[in-house]
């Protein structure tokens, strides 16, 4: 008898982790990132520091994230020159436990970015005008240990 219930208890967390990945990727599929916010910058001959905050708005109808499970992690946000596509800088991040609710949005805090200042110098032009309008963002997710890339191209 107890076998037989941890065997449905089994098949039935299975199903139910395999519909809130699905769902978890249908949510990707509709996410939008842009910058709100950069501060706190320091310069020095090699590179260039600062902390950004991150808007993410979930625009589909499915809830993203399961922050119990900490199934969703971001381990890389990475900011490319939209109009050459060449890397501009990045930022290694330990984010779990992400839960953003259908058609809501959530503010990645104080994201610490490091750019090359040679990679700076070279991209200069993408800093004139609207820097979200230049800036391609691509965000590097894991989930159940697969990787995804997420391309502001496609996601915003």
């Amino acid at each position: 008898m107890i076998k037989k219930l941890l065997t449905i208890s089994t098949v039935a967390g299975g199903i139910y982790l395999a519909t809130k990945f699905y769902k978890n990727t249908d949510a990707l599929n509709d996410l939008k990132a842009k910058i709100v916010s950069i501060k706190d910058v320091s310069i020095n001959s090699q590179r260039i520091q600062l902390k950004l905050d991150i808007l993410l708005s979930n625009n589909s109808k499915s809830d993203l994230g399961i922050s119990s499970f900490k199934l969703l992690k971001i381990k890389q946000i990475q900011f490319f020159n939209r109009q050459n596509n060449s890397l501009v800088g990045v930022a290694d991040v330990e984010i779990s436990g992400l839960q953003i609710e259908a058609k809501k949005s959530f503010t990645l805090k104080d994201i610490v970015a490091t750019i090359p200042v040679k990679s700076l110098l070279s991209n200069i032009q993408m800093f004139t005008g609207n820097t979200n309008e230049n800036l391609k963002i691509v965000l590097i997710l894991d989930s159940l240990g697969t990787t995804y890339t997420l391309d502001s191209d496609n996601f915003s």
